[in-house]
């Protein structure tokens, strides 16, 4: 038999193959969710001139205009296409430009970190599964898998943080300032060295271990609560557990996010440090300040983790053969050699063979007295 006919267990990934699929699910997954990355830092940053109250305020001043939604979208789709044709530009195509500036950094950024995540996680959880587990009761106990998934998702996640930190930071001055990427990194290099190129990385690594936690451990666990509801209909489970998964996560990791976005951005020297950066805005703002952008912060996490998530159960669809555990190799977490080794076997039953039923006796017939002469005793 040839190695090409060895079957293989299409389940269980190679460590260097889930690296792979993570960079793959995340550069997927930032195509359509970077437009809303855009949206989220101009938020953060205050950059829009005009807000819901200011269209608010200008329809009370004109009694004929009535406030509503699309009057607010239209309104704003005005001001930029009168900007748009003052830089001689087509509206469409400089909003375009707008919204998809720094994807290049984003996604230069995501899929090695997102790489670096996938493959340490898969590498950890082995290592644990083995180490650890040391009966199957331990296994099967789920507050216990619980803590140790969040363990392993922070310290996976947070590995990659200094490449998140360091094209992040020319990625907001894209898509605040516009321009290319590398005279941005250029100008930040000769302003303040490498020091100022990695600014914001702890901030970012508390930011990218929630956000695992979101792929990894919030996933799994929304899973569980939404199995119930979708039990035909795997694909949905999967969007719906991941949206809710996502969407916790980009919530909970708006405080770093905001203080990373605001510490990057900043060219006077106002946020040295993510300590200064949380006093500065709770002192400005109040104790909600730390949350500003929650909302467009939670829409961009969610629908990246519902396709990263999503892309990652489904890794069977592109990924060839090459990319998996031969049988024997892949071993789960419940059938490692340390629980194998820990479980005693049971002394086999011993079954006795089935008594053979004895045939009835045959039933013997006196022998009838001969009649003989007077003299023989009878």
């Amino acid at each position: 038999m040839s190695i090409a006919d060895i079957p293989v267990n299409r389940v269980q990934l190679k460590d260097w193959a889930q690296a792979v699929n993570g960079a793959a699910c995340m550069a997927v997954g930032l195509v359509p969710t970077h437009p809303l990355f855009t949206l989220k830092t101009n938020l953060m940053l205050g950059i829009p001139q005009r807000s819901w109250k200011d269209y608010i305020n200008s329809c009370q001043s004109s009694p004929k205009s009535k406030p509503s939604l699309g009057g607010f979208v239209k309104s704003e789709w005005l001001t930029h296409k009168m900007h748009a044709r003052a830089r001689g530009q087509s509206a469409g195509i400089a909003l375009t430009g707008r919204l998809w500036a720094g994807y290049t950094p984003n996604a230069a950024s995501g899929g090695p970190s997102e790489a670096i995540a996938f493959g340490t996680h898969a590498i950890i959880t082995r290592f644990v599964a083995e180490k650890l587990f040391l009966n199957r009761e331990q296994t099967e106990n789920s507050n216990l898998d619980m803590r140790l998934s969040l363990i392993i998702s922070v310290v996976a996640g947070s590995l990659g943080s200094p490449i998140n930190a360091s094209l992040e930071q020319g990625m907001i001055r894209q898509q605040v300032d516009g321009g290319k990427f590398w005279p941005h990194m250029r100008r930040i290099h000769a302003t303040s060295g490498w020091r100022g190129v990695f600014k914001g990385t702890g901030a970012t690594a508390g930011r990218d271990a929630l956000f695992n936690c979101g792929v990894f451990t919030f996933n799994d666990f929304a899973k569980t609560c939404v199995t119930p509801l979708f039990p035909h209909n795997p694909l949905t489970r999967d969007l719906v557990s991941g949206m809710l998964a996502g969407m916790v996560a980009g919530a909970l990791s708006t405080p770093c996010d905001l203080g990373k976005t605001l510490m990057q951005e900043d060219k006077v020297g106002k946020y040295p440090t993510f300590r200064a950066t949380m006093r500065s805005i709770v002192k400005e703002e109040g104790f909600r300040g730390p949350f500003k952008g929650m909302l467009a912060r939670a829409m961009t996490i969610g629908p990246l983790i519902c396709a990263t998530a999503v892309l990652k159960e489904r890794h069977n669809l592109w990924c060839p053969e090459w990319f998996y555990e031969s049988p024997g190799k892949g071993i789960p977490p419940e059938a490692s050699k340390k629980t194998a080794a820990s479980i005693k076997p049971e002394a086999p039953i011993k079954v006795e063979a089935p008594i053979k039923a004895e045939a009835p006796a045959e039933a013997k017939t006196p022998t009838p007295y001969k009649v003989g002469p007077p003299w023989m005793p009878r």
